[in-house]
């Protein structure tokens, strides 16, 4: 015997029914919501050079990058799942003794606990004074991420940065240090363990570091204002 439709007039749960479990990434997947971009949302420079890092065989972050690109210099390089993207940023560190980084602004689809806590821990010591992270939705609304995302919701903020969750599938890493070198990583790569092959270009440029620090902070108010209005 064939049953009829269910009538959502009798209060039926229809989801229950056709046994369909409600999913916190699928709704903030689907839920509508526009993310306006101030200024122009590209930007255009000349490299005064570039150089070609085939890093797969590196061990470490430090070791796939090898040093800093020069004042206008892009290197572009291949890594393996070997060590983590969020390495890149100690590594810089390691690179650019005695500066320390004054701004870091991250954008990346996901990240982890362990470096959660690493990056707080950079912040303590000194060796980065300000942060701010834009991670996707898509990604805040796994229940399995909430510890992490408390984490850097409460103590970013704490520590004079911020910390925003948008529709955003960027990757990168813009740092500018107390010597006023600034250099940006434009990634494939999430910034957390990822057993994949990746690319990633880095370059020493103020004006490339300026572009991404602005749709950040544009993105991180627009959502600020909608927030407030829910």
């Amino acid at each position: 015997m064939t049953l009829p439709p269910p009538d959502p007039s009798e209060g039926a749960d229809i989801d229950a029914i056709l046994g369909v479990q409600a999913s916190p990434q699928r709704e903030a997947r689907n839920r509508a919501s526009d993310i306006p971009l101030q200024g122009n949302p590209r930007h255009v420079r000349r490299p005064s050079r570039r150089l070609f890092v085939n890093a797969l065989r590196a061990k470490s972050a430090a070791e796939a990058l090898a040093g800093l690109p020069a004042d206008g210099e892009t290197w572009h390089c291949l890594m393996t799942g070997d060590f983590d993207s969020f390495d890149l940023v100690p590594a810089m560190l390691d690179h650019a003794r005695p500066a320390v980084i004054e701004d870091l602004h991250l954008a990346s689809l996901g990240f982890n606990h362990a470096n959660a806590r690493r990056l707080v821990e950079l912040m303590d010591a000194g060796l980065v004074r300000r942060c701010t992270m834009i991670v996707s939705l898509y990604y805040e609304a796994d229940p399995k991420e909430a510890d992490t995302c408390y984490t850097l919701a409460r103590e970013l903020p704490a520590r004079g940065g911020w910390y925003c969750a948008t529709r955003s599938h960027a990757k990168v890493i813009a740092a500018r240090f107390t010597d006023g070198r600034c250099f940006v990583i434009e990634s494939s790569a999430n910034l957390r363990t990822c057993r994949n092959l990746e690319q990633f270009a880095i370059t020493q440029d103020r004006g490339l570091f300026d572009f991404h620090r602005e749709w950040m902070e544009s993105v991180h108010e627009h959502e600020a204002r909608r927030t407030s209005r829910d």
